[in-house]
């Protein structure tokens, strides 16, 4: 059965207008919009119809002027009335040490970034003071987020990838020369936690439980002692009542070998936000947003194959995932001008020669060939789609598809 195509952007505007016409006063919300589509027998839920009017520019909730009431006399100030902020209000009158500054996020950085109602909940552990771990599969936007959090609020953003025999003193800072004397000079880390800032512990189950004990005292007392501080006579760093700290990582499975499983002494000390997978409506809203040179039914048709090809992987029991950032790299491939075969096997398909599985490859070529029209031509036997979609169906759970790991 082909993909179901989304609700079209002039669609979703429809809606919009007709339900301000009716109701000129007042900000129009996502479940208004959700049933004024299921009305006519069309369905999307409302994190979805909130992304899609932010990858337009047009985010649901915008400042909207209540006009006055009409009469003669005193002229009336316009009212503002505006939608709680989805983000928490940026730190403002911060002093930020200019070295500092270059870590801020930028526009550029969160290009194309899609807002979801996972992002106000991080912001609302950050709020709360709390240590939030994201969690989830790869491509589900769990470190993007604290980035994101970072770029709405103008703080430094320091990323840590850590790894196995990661130890977190490695990072304080060093010894050096001045003056003739040895001299204790302060890490980006220690910098970072004596201000307003994002710092992001990323892969924290890649650490091994034996070396993870330093984060205890900076989650319960949100401080550092460094033995090379003060001249060599230890000293402790207070974390800055503004200083956030989080953590991001992927479940253990199959297709994550090598994460352990964190102390309850570590977990206990931090709060949970599961990422879901994005919906093809996000999908599209975000390549729509970021790549706005794209023709429409292309990017419904890289939508589609993302979706398809996640579909026919996990259907055959194959440990890896395709992520976003590989399908935004083939439709960068895409774009700079190689053709749509090249474009998918060095963005996406190839992944299975990595793990050593031609067979699964060839049924992503198949997947693709399915969905685009590029492809949809007669191949070197004289097989039609039909015959394609056919042969794709007869691999689904055979033996010679599954990884070799």
């Amino acid at each position: 059965m082909p993909p179901v195509k989304t609700i079209e952007d002039s669609k979703m505007v429809e809606v919009l207008e007709s339900l301000r016409l009716a109701n000129p006063r007042a900000i129009i919300r996502a479940w208004q919009i959700k049933d004024a589509l299921a009305k006519e027998g069309q369905y999307a839920d409302e994190s979805t119809i909130r992304g899609r009017f932010i990858a337009m520019g047009t985010p649901l909730g915008g400042a909207i002027v209540v006009p006055p009431a009409p009469g003669p006399g005193v002229p009336v100030i316009p009212t503002v009335v505006q939608e709680a902020a989805a983000i928490v209000a940026p730190v403002m009158n911060v002093d930020i040490p200019e070295e500092l500054k270059t870590f801020i996020p930028t526009a550029r950085d969160v290009q194309g970034y899609l807002q979801r109602d996972v992002d106000v909940r991080l912001a609302l552990h950050y709020k709360s003071s709390k240590h939030p771990i994201t969690q989830g599969k790869q491509g589900t936007g769990k470190t993007f987020s604290h980035l994101y959090y970072a770029y709405k609020n103008q703080l430094p953003f320091m990323l840590v990838s850590c790894y196995p025999e990661m130890v977190m003193h490695k990072f304080f800072g060093d010894k050096t020369l001045k003056d003739g004397s040895i001299v204790f000079r302060e890490g980006t880390l220690v910098q970072m936690i004596q201000v307003p800032s994002v710092i992001l512990w990323d892969e924290i189950n890649a650490v091994e439980n034996s070396k993870s004990y330093d984060f205890h005292a900076l989650l319960q007392n949100r401080e550092l002692y460094v033995k090379d501080g003060n001249d060599g006579k230890g000293k402790i760093y207070k974390l800055h009542k503004d200083c956030k700290m989080g953590f991001a990582q992927n479940p253990r499975s199959a297709k994550y070998i090598g994460g352990t499983i964190k102390p309850s002494s570590f977990l206990g000390r931090c709060s949970y936000i599961s990422f879901p997978d994005f919906t093809k409506d996000e999908i599209v809203g975000i390549l729509k947003k970021k790549y706005p040179s794209l023709k429409g039914d292309k990017t419904l048709e890289f939508a589609d194959f993302f979706f398809e090809a996640s579909q026919y992987l996990m259907s055959n029991g194959i440990a890896v995932d395709i992520s976003i950032r590989q399908l935004q790299t083939s439709i960068e491939f895409f774009l700079a001008g190689m053709s749509l075969k090249d474009a998918l096997d060095d963005g996406m398909i190839s992944v299975l020669d990595a793990i050593s599985n031609p067979g699964a490859r060839q049924g992503l070529i198949d997947v693709a060939r399915t969905i685009f029209k590029d492809l949809n031509v007669v191949d070197n036997e004289g097989a039609k789609i039909d015959d394609l979609k056919a042969k794709l169906a007869a691999q689904i759970n055979t033996k010679n598809q599954k990884a070799v790991i």
